[in-house]
C-alpha cells in the first residue's frame, strides 16, 4: 500500500496568494498575452541573478521598459498585443521586479542598464538596432542605454520620464505636492492607503478598488524586493547636481508622451525636456491621463506610437 504524507492544511494567506484577486488577474493577463504570440522567458545574467522578459511578435525589434510599481505584463499588456502584430518585442521585468533580481551587485541605474544591454546582445544579431521605449523609470533607464551605446538604439519613446532635465527644485515639488521626506513614501506603498494614494496619482480617473483588492494587490506586487528597490531610488537621488549622460539629440530622433495630469513629473518637465532635445524630439500629450498612458490610455499612446514607428 503507498504511503502518502498527509499535505499540511494551508492558511488563509496562502489560499489568497494562490487564488486570489492578484493572482487572478496575473492569469487572464498571461492568457491575453499568450493569445497576441508573447511567451515570457529568463535570460540568466553572468554576474549572477536573472532577467524575467516577454518576447513575440513580429517586425523591428522594440524595447518596453516600466516603471516602478507593478511587474512588466501589468504595466505594458493593455498594448503589447497590438505592438507584437508590427514589432519584435522585447519586455522585461526592472530588476528587483517581478522575477527579475540581480545577484552581485548594489541596485543601480547601471545595473538595469547592463541587464538590458546583456539581454539585447544575446537576442539580436551584432549591429541589429532596437527602437526603445521608456516609462518613468524605465524611461531613464532607456535614456542611459541610448546615451551609452547610441550604436544599439534607434528611436526612442520617452513618457513621463525626465530625461536629464529633473533637478534638485523639481525633487523639492514632488515632496511638496505629496507632503513626503522621500519619494520611497509614495512609490512603494506599505499599506492599503498607500497604495490607494498611488493609484489616485497614476490615473486621472483612478477606478473604484475594494480594500481587499488593494491588499492583495500590495502582496502581489509590494512586499518583494523592498529594500533592493529603495535602494533603486536612493541611487537616483544621489545623482541629483551631478552630471548626467546626455544622449546625441541628431541620432535619436524622440517622441516624448505625457498624461496631461501627470502629478509625478508634471508636464512643465516634459515641455523642458522637448527644449532640451530640440528640434528632434516631438512631445506628444494625452488627454484625461495622468502618469500611467499606457494603462488609462491605450488607445491614443498606439495611435502616437503607430505613426513614430512606422517604417
Amino acid at each position: 500500500m503507498l504511503n502518502v504524507e498527509p499535505q499540511p492544511r494551508r492558511t488563509s494567506a496562502e489560499r489568497l496568494a494562490a487564488f486570489g484577486p492578484a493572482q487572478l488577474r496575473d492569469g487572464a493577463l498571461r492568457r491575453r498575452m499568450a493569445r497576441a504570440g508573447l511567451e515570457q522567458r529568463i535570460h540568466p545574467l553572468a554576474e549572477g541573478g536573472q532577467l524575467a522578459y516577454w518576447t513575440g511578435g513580429v517586425g523591428r525589434p522594440l524595447l518596453l521598459m516600466g516603471g516602478f510599481g507593478a511587474d512588466a505584463l501589468w504595466q505594458w499588456f493593455a498594448i503589447a498585443p497590438t505592438l507584437a502584430r508590427s514589432h519584435r518585442l522585447f519586455i522585461p521585468d526592472l530588476l528587483h521586479f517581478g522575477q527579475s533580481h540581480g545577484a552581485s551587485r548594489a541596485p543601480s541605474l547601471e545595473g538595469q542598464v547592463d541587464a538590458i544591454r546583456e539581454l539585447l546582445d544575446a537576442q539580436l544579431p551584432v549591429g541589429r538596432r532596437v527602437d526603445a521605449v521608456g516609462l518613468s523609470y524605465g524611461g531613464l533607464v532607456v535614456w542611459a542605454l541610448a546615451s551609452q551605446q547610441p550604436e544599439r538604439v534607434d528611436r526612442l519613446v520617452l513618457m513621463g520620464t525626465p530625461g536629464d532635465v529633473f533637478g534638485a527644485e523639481d525633487l523639492a515639488g514632488l515632496h511638496q505636492r505629496f507632503a513626503i521626506d522621500h519619494p520611497a513614501d509614495l512609490l512603494l506603498p506599505s499599506d492599503v492607503d498607500g497604495m490607494r494614494r498611488l493609484i489616485a496619482v497614476g490615473f486621472h480617473r483612478p477606478p473604484p478598488v475594494p480594500n481587499f483588492i488593494l491588499r492583495d494587490v500590495h502582496r502581489f506586487h509590494y512586499l518583494g524586493q523592498r529594500a533592493e528597490k529603495r535602494a533603486l531610488i536612493d541611487d537616483l537621488l544621489a545623482r541629483l547636481g551631478g552630471e548626467v549622460p546626455a544622449i546625441d539629440c541628431a541620432r535619436h530622433q524622440s517622441l516624448l508622451i505625457w498624461g496631461r495630469h501627470d502629478a509625478i513629473f508634471p508636464l512643465e518637465i516634459g515641455d523642458r525636456l522637448r527644449q532640451r532635445l530640440g528640434s528632434h524630439a516631438t512631445l506628444h500629450v494625452v488627454e484625461d491621463t495622468a502618469h500611467a498612458p499606457p494603462q488609462e490610455r491605450p488607445r491614443p499612446v498606439l495611435a502616437a506610437m503607430g505613426r513614430f514607428l512606422q517604417d
